[in-house]
């Protein structure tokens, strides 16, 4: 966040320098203090963020603006963003980066369904097919990351291409495997329809869940590959990466 907040605090500077009639009266961010310096430096991205001729410059600088607003808690003015940014790929981050930055919130279901409506309303007016898939697919991921597990699945099924439409419901069970909720993470992956994709996608969440001991459900996981090559390097990892007792050392007589 600091990292953001000080790239948001150079950019204004820098267009009070260099940029058109702005002078001390327009932001008179320095001669304050820690939270009303830097609050004044977000109120002045209203102003000049706009202003970049650059349109790249501009939509990333947008992008920029929404994450902050999104730790911020300012969901809304983020998602607002977002008809301001003209580039689609750059529309499909702004998208993930709110959805995602949403689970570091405190919010009821409702809070969360009322925001990820607008984001899908959001994507859906992207007009790069590409891009809103790729929306879409973020969307998905985002909502299984902050709990709605059963909106995130019917995201992912709305996808036509297949590829994507996969790799949504694999992401999905990797959030779901990593908040320990084995079940629906198995149920995600169930829902994928390509045999070599699936082989793969099991591969990844046994990895997740040894990562994080659970042995048991990585194993499972690794039943569900029925590819000699995948399953054997999935055993593989799951022994090298889990976390028993040491045995204890045997003397050795002579």
């Amino acid at each position: 966040m600091i990292k953001s907040l000080n790239n948001a605090i150079l950019l204004v500077l820098t267009l009070c320098t260099f940029g058109t009639t702005a002078n001390a009266q327009d932001a008179p961010c320095a001669s304050l203090q820690d939270q009303q310096a830097l609050d004044c430096a977000m109120s002045a991205l209203d102003i000049y963020v706009p202003q970049i001729n650059n349109v790249r410059w501009r939509d990333q600088s947008l992008r920029e603006q929404a994450k902050i607003l999104v730790r911020k808690g300012d969901v809304q003015k983020a998602i607002a963003l977002i008809s301001q940014i003209t580039n689609a790929d750059t529309q499909a981050l702004t998208i993930r980066a709110i959805g995602i930055g949403m689970k570091d919130l405190t919010l009821d279901d409702a809070q969360k369904t009322l925001y990820f409506d607008a984001l899908h309303k959001h994507a859906a007016a992207i007009t790069h097919t590409g891009s809103q898939e790729i929306a879409l697919t973020y969307i998905a991921i985002a909502e299984a990351s902050t709990g709605l597990f059963q909106n995130a699945l019917k995201t992912a099924s709305k996808l036509e291409t297949r590829s994507l439409r996969n790799k949504s419901y694999q992401e999905i069970a990797e959030v779901l495997s990593a908040t320990h909720k084995s079940d629906d993470a198995f149920f995600a992956l169930e829902r994928i329809d390509d045999t070599a994709f699936k082989n793969k996608a099991y591969s990844v969440v046994a990895a997740v869940f040894i990562k994080h001991q659970h042995i048991t459900n990585a194993l499972k996981a690794t039943d569900f590959i029925d590819d000699p090559y995948i399953k054997s390097s999935s055993l593989l990892h799951i022994i090298n990466t889990a976390e028993l007792p040491a045995a204890k050392k045997q003397t050795v007589q002579k």
